[in-house]
């Protein structure tokens, strides 16, 4: 009978742990996918030029600089990281050039990172803990915004998660270091920024595994070791081409180009004081000032958070100094290695949440296990916790797909696509304003890259951010006083009173947002 009871208790927790899994898991991805193509709309600068090399390459086989198939494109002048613009190009080709389309590797890969959260806590501290972790991941507001839509450096905070999960099954079986080496390869091609700490978190996590014969010397770690350096080796070659030593390599099947100008300069040991305030201050307000990173009521995992991610990096750090007395191998020191490695990063560099989302993973993991330390003493607590993260989840959930669409608004550029599309009926040349970026243009419309180069003309070439005047049909030149009386004008509300050219005997075409056409019959 005792047996009994043993078994249908094992059971029914079993059922009940799948179930929460699930449960946990559909809550995530639904807030993540709902509307992710429209919400929010209509499309971001960065995120546009994007599609548009992803579109280009399709089309035409090279980049809106003319590079075949390049390691890093040259972009707005001074580069956009490559990998998410190559996994953009699959869905471009079956779906057409749309924010849909181009959101998709983004998406996919966030409630990848969802289960890859669990996986990964569950392994290091063999605990329930991995399911607070999967709920805070599900919930954090941080998390759910970058993953609908498609900046591509937003891809970095994943694949070094992934890199991570599997270095830590690597440690018991080593054909893993091989999927962790794929992995870590492939985060240097989401963001450039990162280059500075993933060659210290490999040498911090591999030394520590070495002390505690996790590491073998064998065909498989070997091959690990080969298949990182063949995926950072053009990388490599990158910064030589941009430091003069090489000249640029064009080929028709793969281009490692020189930029119009190497933003090098952005990482310096001059402001670390100031960097350190202001990362402390990012981590303490969860807020960058940037409402397209984190909003002010809601913050990166919510306000409440910070006294159990303090609690959690204690109770973590004395777990593992008790591990390190007792020589027992303790991979939760991973997830400080990684929390460390990129407050580091943000100390070299002037931070927001975007420079330095490798940082947030790991905290929330750090938070997680806060809590579950809460849980295990105070378990009426745990459960009040549980309702108030829920509560605010609600509360930003609702917030997010109302008024949230409004406030950002601006960043974009909502209407633009409206107005692009109906300017292309009548086939003349655009005046559009400054205020609405060329990639936006050149998304909307779905300009032929070739004619794009053949035509484009800037006005502050070289430049780490290139303004342009003119391309086919668009220039960004407009003189008010001498209007163009065949041509359109793509103007905004808050630089061109439309009034002024209904007196001059134009119409107006207006949009939901700021952007108006304005044209003469």
């Amino acid at each position: 009978m005792l047996k009994s009871c043993i078994m249908w208790s094992h059971t029914h927790n079993k059922i009940f742990r799948q179930v929460l899994f699930f449960a946990l898991m559909f809550m995530g991805i639904i807030v993540r996918i709902w509307e992710f193509g429209i919400i929010p709309g209509d499309i971001n600068q960065d995120e546009a030029f994007a599609g548009f090399e992803a579109y280009s390459l399709l089309n035409n086989g090279v980049d809106s600089s003319g590079y075949a198939f390049p390691i890093y494109f040259n972009s707005w002048g001074s580069g956009m990281n490559a990998l998410e613009i190559y996994l953009m190009i699959p869905f471009i080709f079956l779906f057409g050039l749309n924010t849909f389309s181009i959101r998709m590797p983004q998406v996919i890969i966030a409630c990848l990172t969802l289960w890859i959260i669990f996986l990964l806590t569950k392994k290091i501290f063999q605990s329930d803990l991995c399911f607070i972790a999967l709920f805070l991941t599900a919930i954090s507001p941080w998390h759910i915004m970058f993953s609908r839509w498609g900046l591509e450096s937003n891809l970095a905070p994943a694949f070094l998660i992934f890199g991570l999960f599997f270095f830590v099954l690597g440690t018991e079986k080593s054909v893993f270091y091989i999927l962790s080496s794929l992995f870590y390869g492939l985060s240097l091609y989401c963001y450039a920024t990162i280059w500075v700490i993933v060659p210290l978190i490999l040498f911090l996590q591999t030394l520590y595994s070495i002390k505690y014969k996790k590491i073998k010397l064998n065909r498989e770690t070997a091959f690990a070791v080969l298949l990182l350096f063949i995926l950072a080796l053009p990388l490599i070659v990158f910064l030589l081409i941009n430091q003069g030593i090489l000249p640029e390599l064009r080929t028709p099947f793969l281009s490692i180009p020189k930029l119009t100008v190497m933003r090098s300069n952005e990482l310096s040991l001059q402001r670390i004081k100031e960097n350190f305030l202001n990362i402390c201050s990012i981590i303490f307000h969860q807020s960058d000032g940037y409402i397209v990173n984190a909003t002010t009521y809601f913050g990166i995992v919510y306000h409440i958070t910070l006294p159990f991610f303090l609690i959690g990096i204690i109770t973590l750090l004395c777990d593992i100094v008790n591990s390190v007395k007792k020589k027992i191998f303790n991979p939760g020191l991973f997830i400080l290695i990684n929390f460390a490695s990129a407050f580091l990063l943000g100390l070299l560099l002037q931070a927001n949440i975007t420079k330095i989302n490798s940082l947030f993973l790991p905290m929330i993991i750090i938070t997680a296990y806060g809590l579950y330390k809460i849980y295990l003493h105070f378990k009426k607590v745990s459960i009040i916790l549980f309702a108030i993260y829920q509560f605010l989840f609600i509360c930003f959930s609702i917030y997010y797909f109302t008024d949230y669409k409004q406030d950002i608004s601006k960043y974009f550029y909502y209407g633009s696509k409206d107005m692009i599309t109906e300017a292309q009926k009548y086939n003349r040349k655009v005046y559009v304003t400054r205020k609405l970026p060329y990639p936006v243009v050149l998304f909307y419309s779905r300009e032929n890259v070739v004619s794009y180069i053949d035509t484009v003309q800037y006005n502050n070439y070289p430049n780490a951010f290139l303004d342009v005047d003119t391309f086919t049909d668009y220039s960004f030149n407009i003189d008010p006083e001498n209007l163009d009386k065949d041509a359109l004008y793509l103007l905004d509300d808050n630089s061109y009173n439309p009034e002024i050219l209904i007196k001059a005997g134009y119409s107006i075409i207006h949009s939901d947002g700021i952007y108006y056409l304005a044209l003469r019959n």
